[in-house]
Order: C-alpha cells, then sequence, then structure tokens
C-alpha cells in the first residue's frame, strides 16, 4: 500500500515539474536567467580562482593548476554566454 502511494507520488511531482519545466524554459525570461546565472557563475570561478592564486602559496602541481583549470573554465562558459547574448542564439 506504501510502495504504490510513494510511487503514484512520485509520478506525479515528475509530471507536474516536466510541465512546468517545458512552459517556463520556452519563455525569453527563462532563456535570460539562465544567462544571467551563467554569467554570475562564470565571474565567481575567475574571481575565486584569481583570489586563491594570489592569496595562496601552494605549489603549481596540483592545487594551483587546477585553479588555473577553474578560471579558463570561467573564461570559457562567459565567452559563450557572450557570444550568445550578442547573437540572439
Amino acid at each position: 500500500m506504501k510502495k504504490g502511494f510513494y510511487v503514484s507520488g512520485i509520478v506525479l511531482v515528475s509530471l507536474i515539474t516536466t510541465i512546468t519545466t517545458f512552459m517556463v524554459f520556452k519563455s525569453r525570461f527563462a532563456k535570460l536567467t539562465i544567462d544571467l546565472w551563467s554569467f554570475g557563475a562564470a565571474l565567481f570561478l575567475i574571481s575565486e580562482g584569481i583570489f586563491r592564486i594570489i592569496t595562496t602559496s601552494d605549489s603549481f602541481w596540483p592545487r594551483q593548476f587546477m585553479r588555473f583549470v577553474r578560471i579558463i573554465i570561467g573564461v570559457c562558459v562567459f565567452t559563450i554566454h557572450t557570444c550568445q547574448m550578442i547573437y540572439g542564439i
């Protein structure tokens, strides 16, 4: 009895979430929100990586290298979403 209740609850919540997601993410607001969150995440990755490299005296491998990789990923994400905003993709 409990198992059927849980399964039907999960199916119902999944269905509602899927319908809501499709309705929300087809709007211009959703695209703009995704771009803004991406800009924020990219700026966080860049600034946090630079701050940690400057403030710590760890050896380059592996910690500083991984921070450098975070900076590169942040720059890539920022560039991709800037191009999307410019070209309206």
